[in-house]
C-alpha cells in the first residue's frame, strides 16, 4: 500500500511539474512575440534629421549621438486631421526616444530645440 501512495506522489510531483512546465513555455512564446515587434533605428547628430519610411504599427527609436540635448516633435503634415503631434520634452545626450505611428501618412519631425532641423517620416499601409 505505501508503495501506491508513493507513486501516486510522484504521479501528481511529475504532472505539477509539466503543468508548470507548459505554463512557463506558453509565457515564453508570448513575451518573444511581443519584442518581435519591428523597429527602426534612427541616429540623430549634427544639424542632420534624417528621413525614415517605415511599415503602419513598426517602432521608430532615434538616439541622441549629439553632444547637445535635443527636442523630438513630430506633426503630421497637411490632410491628416485628428492625429496630434508627439514628441519629447527633453531628448538628452545618449538618450532614445521611441513611438509608434499607426496612421499612413506623411509626418515632419524636428530634432532641434529651435525647430530648424528637421526630417520626414514616411508611414506606408
Amino acid at each position: 500500500m505505501s508503495i501506491v501512495a508513493a507513486n501516486k506522489g510522484t504521479f501528481l510531483y511529475f504532472l505539477f511539474i509539466l503543468f508548470v512546465g507548459i505554463f512557463t513555455c506558453g509565457q515564453t512564446l508570448t513575451v518573444a512575440s511581443k519584442a518581435a515587434v519591428p523597429t527602426i533605428s534612427v541616429q540623430i547628430a549634427g544639424d542632420h534629421c534624417p528621413s525614415v519610411q517605415v511599415q503602419a504599427g513598426m517602432q521608430i527609436a532615434w538616439t541622441n549621438l549629439d553632444h547637445d540635448d535635443r527636442i523630438l516633435i513630430i506633426e503630421p503634415e497637411n490632410g491628416q486631421s485628428g492625429i496630434r503631434s508627439r514628441g519629447t520634452s527633453l531628448f538628452e545626450v545618449a538618450d532614445t526616444f521611441s513611438t509608434y505611428l499607426n496612421e499612413p501618412g506623411r509626418y515632419t519631425y524636428y530634432c532641434s530645440k529651435d525647430r530648424s532641423v528637421s526630417g520626414t517620416i514616411t508611414v506606408l499601409q
